[in-house]
C-alpha cells in the first residue's frame, strides 16, 4: 500500500482488499513519523476494502496490523500510537477558546477512522526504527528482536473470517468473489498498478 493515493482509493483498495482479508498479518511501513494523512490512508484502505468486498464491519475481520515507523523517534511511541489509534477529545480541555466547528468535525472524523481501525483489525502493533546512528545499533537490535518475536506470535495464530478458519477452499471462494467485483467495476488494473 505504499504510495496509496486517496484520489484513487476505491480502485486501489479493491486491489488490496484480498490482501487485507486473507492475510494473517499486514505489515505497514511508514517512512517518517505518522501524521493524520497516514491515519487517513489506513482508514480509507480498510473502509473501501470492506465496502468493495461487501463485508459488514465486524470486529477483527482483517488480520493483525503491524505498523513499522522507519526514521521515527522511539521516545515518541505514545504520541505515534495516539495519532494512529488514540481518541481525540471533543471537549475544550482547558483551552482558552472552544474548538471551531471545522476542528471539531475533523476530530470526530479522525476518531471514527481510528475506531474503524481498532475494530477491523484483530490487533494493532507499532514499532519504531529510529535514525541509524552508531550509538543506536543496540537499541535497534532490541526493537528488531521484539518485532520478530511479536510477528512470530502473530503468524502462529490461526486466521479466521467470521469464525471460519481460512483454508484453501475459503480463499478460493473469497478470491472468486473479489475477482468478480473487480471485473464488474471495470477497473483497468495495469493503470492502477
Amino acid at each position: 500500500m505504499e504510495g496509496f493515493d486517496p484520489a484513487k482509493a476505491h480502485t486501489q483498495a479493491m486491489l488490496s482488499a484480498p490482501i487485507l482479508l486473507l492475510s494473517k498479518t499486514i505489515v505497514y511501513v511508514m517512512h517518517g513519523p505518522p501524521n493524520f494523512g497516514s491515519l487517513n490512508q489506513l482508514a480509507i484502505a480498510a473502509q473501501v476494502s470492506l465496502m468493495s468486498l461487501k463485508i459488514k464491519r465486524t470486529p477483527g475481520v482483517f488480520g493483525d496490523l503491524l505498523v513499522v515507523i522507519d526514521d521515527g523517534n522511539p521516545k515518541d511511541k505514545g504520541y505515534y500510537n495516539d495519532v494512529l489509534f488514540g481518541e481525540e477529545s471533543l471537549f475544550n480541555s482547558g483551552r482558552a477558546t472552544e474548538y471551531s466547528k471545522v476542528e471539531l468535525q475533523n476530530r470526530k472524523q479522525r476518531n471514527d477512522q481510528r475506531k474503524l481501525l481498532r475494530e477491523a483489525f484483530r490487533s494493532l502493533n507499532v514499532f519504531i526504527l529510529g535514525r541509524a546512528k552508531a550509538s543506536d545499533v543496540k537499541d535497534e537490535a532490541k526493537v528488531v528482536g521484539k518485532m520478530r518475536s511479536v510477528l512470530e506470535e502473530l503468524l502462529g495464530r490461526s486466521r479466521t473470517i467470521h469464525g471460519k478458519p481460512v483454508t484453501g477452499s475459503l480463499i478460493l471462494n473469497e478470491c472468486e468473489g473479489v475477482i468478480k467485483r473487480i471485473n464488474e467495476a471495470d477497473i483497468h488494473i495495469p493503470s492502477v498498478m
